[in-house]
Formats: structure tokens, C-alpha cells, sequence
């Protein structure tokens, strides 16, 4: 649960700790506060090792004022009460990015520590050396097969001769370790590759779906090929063997049974594409001299495709990998189009929010300076008051031969005034 701060105080004692602190400065009346909102509330569960608070500008002007906080809503990044980064817009990537780059480790658990209630070290057993230690945990690793590596002398010598010595084990030891990891029959030793890091889910279904995009739209044009047909003239011979153009059956049955001569009924099925189309089209063209020359078409043409060979095969999958680089090319620039235009409109908000803050300061300035010109004006009308009185008192004693006569009042007569 993301805490709303009230007051600058809270602010200031919920800001100081170690770990990371991130503000959200909002408003009740802005839409990107209240979209991201859930997200926010998401992360905290997340992140529980960051604190997550927020605060209304309108209710905390002192806290948000000297941050000079001029669009909403506006991430603040503390560590230690320190501001280390500000982000401005409702982007729950960068805000997720941030919140990983920043946060700050502040487990007192953490770390080797201590065993409590092991086995007690035997007093009688000297204690290994540091590079007595690594040979043993080398040998350890290599396995009992291996053979064990030579001990140095016990007596060190001289220090650089010692360090000679542990540098010489220490590299037996790591061939051996690496001779053993090679596959039998490899000739040269070599480390490893790092993994290639992995592809995530996600990226791996949009591949996945581009993949069988692009397969499904090359089976749809090979489908939707058209086939080379040929008008035959009176008389004509072929080289190979022919047959009537393919069209749709059921459509053809339609036709034959309206009485329509099979050689029309195909030639319009092939111009008109549907049952009306094709009508449309025998009635431009049934006088036409040669609507009753048929439309072949090679037998070869017809019939079901060999499967491919090793070369069509090969095209083929360069041809899908071509199509899935022009669909991610798309996707891409749909992708930045898009990104330019939520940054336009996150632009024109913030430029509508700083508008709208700067039109709240400039009547909240009005508004204390009638305020402090009233206060003026009263003061002065007060002192124009006072000294009217005073004028009118020393004119009544000066008349009254220096005594201010008695007034009747709340305090009966000759009231506890000054005399």
C-alpha cells in the first residue's frame, strides 16, 4: 500500500532512511496520475525493500513548492533524503527501470555471517595457510581421480620464491580443472561460452506469430496464384496436354443448371469471380465471337504440387525469414510512431498542467496581494480612527478645563478610561 503524505513533516521523517524512497507528486483531478496509480501499487508489492509515497500538490504547497514541481505527475527518486533522479509522465517502463537502477539493499540479514554451534577447531591440527586452503578446495573439485596436486615445502622460503610456488599450483590446478570439462578428443583447452541470454516470453511469441504470419500469407498467394490460361483457337494443336480452366464447382454447377454451356459458364467464373460476377460478364460479352472458344490450361498446372526439394525448401524459408524482417521493420516503425505520439500528447498534457499551475500561482500571488493590501488599507483607516479620537478626547478636556467629562457606559459613570 503506497502512503499519501500529510504533512512536511511526514514528508521529511519518511524521506531520511537508507533504502530508496520514490515520491509520487499528483493531483486528484489528472488522468496519467490515476492511470499509472494501480501500477504503482503493484510495484510496491513487488519491491518491498523500497518505499513507495505519494503526495497531493494541492493539499502539501509547502513540500511541493520548493521542489519546484511543474508537472504531474512527477517521480522523485530519494536516497538517504537526498534527491538522485526525477522522472516527469506516466511511463510504467522507465518508472520500473528507475525503481531497479536505484534501489538500495538495506537487509541487516544479509551476507556470509557466522556459524553458531559448529564443530570446535582441533587445537592440535595446525591451521591451514591461505594457499594450502585453495589446493585443497582444488582438489576437492577435481574429484578422487584426479591426481592429487603436489604439495609445496612446508618450510616457506623466501616470500617471492613462496609466491612462485602457490602461483605454479594454483595454474596445475586450473588445467587440470579445465582439462577435465572438455569434451574427450578436444586437442586444445578452452573456457566456455557464456550463454547467449535469453529471449523473453513475450519477444518469443510476437517471433513465433511473425513466423506464422508470414508463412500463412506465402500459402495464401501460392493459393491464390492464378493459373496461365489459354484461349484455343478452331484447329489448334498442343504441344501437352491440356484441360478445361479450374473454377469453382459449386459456382459451375449454378451456372450449368441456369443453362448456361460449360465453356461460358467457366469463362465467366474466371472474369466474374463470383456467381453474379460472372453472370455480369456473360451478359457484356455473349455476343462476343469467341465467348465459345474455351480457356485452357496445362494438366500440369492442375495437378497437386511435388513436395519441395532441397533448393525450394531453402528459398522458401528465406522467403519467410525475409517476410518476418519486413514485419518487425513495420512493427517497428508503428511501434516509434506510436511512442512519438504518446510523447506528443504527454508533451501538450504536461504544457496544459504547467499552464493550468502557473494560472493557480499567478491568482494565489493576486489574491495575497489584495489580501495584503486590505490589511493595509484597514490599518490605515484604523489610525485615521485613533487619531480622531484622540484629537476629539483633548478637545473635550480642553473645554472641560483639562477633565474629560463622565459618559455613561457599560462600566456606569466616570468609566475606568484614562482621565
Amino acid at each position: 500500500m503506497v502512503k499519501e503524505i500529510q504533512s512536511l513533516a511526514e514528508f521529511q521523517q519518511e524521506t531520511k532512511g537508507p533504502g530508496l524512497v520514490v515520491v509520487d507528486f499528483f493531483t486528484t483531478w489528472c488522468g496519467p496520475c490515476k492511470q499509472i496509480a494501480p501500477f504503482i501499487d503493484t510495484l510496491a508489492a513487488k519491491y518491498p525493500e523500497v518505499k513507495f509515497i505519494k503526495v497531493d500538490i494541492e493539499k502539501n504547497e509547502d513540500i511541493a513548492a520548493p521542489l519546484r514541481i511543474s508537472s504531474i505527475p512527477t517521480f522523485h527518486f530519494m536516497v538517504k533524503g537526498s534527491l538522485v533522479d526525477e522522472m516527469k509522465g506516466a511511463d510504467p517502463r522507465v518508472l520500473e527501470q528507475k525503481v531497479t537502477q536505484y534501489k538500495v539493499d538495506v537487509n541487516p540479514f544479509k551476507g556470509a555471517g557466522n556459524t553458531l554451534a559448529g564443530p570446535d577447531a582441533d587445537p592440535n591440527v595446525p591451521a591451514l595457510s591461505a594457499r594450502e586452503a585453495r589446493l585443497r578446495a582444488f582438489a576437492a573439485l577435481e574429484g578422487p581421480q584426479k591426481k592429487p596436486v603436489p604439495a609445496a615445502d612446508s618450510k616457506p622460503s623466501a616470500k617471492d620464491a613462496g609466491n612462485d610456488d602457490e602461483d605454479e599450483a594454483l595454474a596445475k590446478a586450473l588445467a587440470l580443472s579445465i582439462a577435465d570439462s572438455k569434451p574427450s578428443g578436444s586437442a586444445v583447452a578452452s573456457v566456455p561460452k557464456a550463454a547467449a541470454p535469453a529471449v523473453s516470453q513475450q519477444q518469443q511469441k510476437l517471433d513465433d506469430a511473425d513466423y506464422a504470419a508470414a508463412a500463412a500469407e506465402l500459402d495464401a498467394q501460392d493459393d491464390n496464384a492464378p493459373v496461365q490460361h489459354f484461349q484455343e483457337a478452331p484447329g489448334q494443336e498442343w504441344e501437352e496436354e491440356m484441360v478445361p480452366v479450374p473454377v469453382n464447382a459449386d459456382l459451375l454447377a449454378q451456372l450449368l443448371e441456369m443453362g448456361f454451356e460449360d465453356v461460358r459458364a467457366r469463362k465467366g467464373l474466371v472474369h466474374g469471380g463470383s456467381l453474379e460476377g460472372a453472370m455480369s460478364w456473360l451478359a457484356d460479352h455473349q455476343d462476343d465471337a469467341d465467348i465459345d472458344q474455351p480457356y485452357m490450361v496445362k494438366k500440369s498446372d492442375t495437378l497437386p504440387k511435388p513436395p519441395l526439394s532441397e533448393e525450394e525448401k531453402a528459398k522458401r524459408v528465406q522467403a519467410i525469414k525475409d517476410k518476418v524482417k519486413e514485419r518487425k521493420a513495420e512493427r517497428a516503425r508503428a511501434e516509434k510512431a506510436d511512442e512519438i505520439r504518446k510523447e506528443k500528447e504527454r508533451r501538450e498534457r504536461g504544457q496544459k498542467i504547467d499552464e493550468t499551475l502557473e494560472e493557480r500561482q499567478r491568482l494565489a500571488r493576486k489574491r495575497e496581494a489584495e489580501k495584503m493590501k486590505k490589511e493595509k488599507d484597514d490599518a490605515a483607516k484604523e489610525r485615521l480612527r485613533l487619531r480622531a479620537e484622540i484629537a476629539a478626547d483633548k478637545e473635550r478636556r480642553r473645554a472641560n478645563n483639562g477633565v474629560l467629562p463622565s459618559v455613561l457606559g457599560v462600566d456606569g459613570y466616570n468609566p475606568s478610561i484614562i482621565q
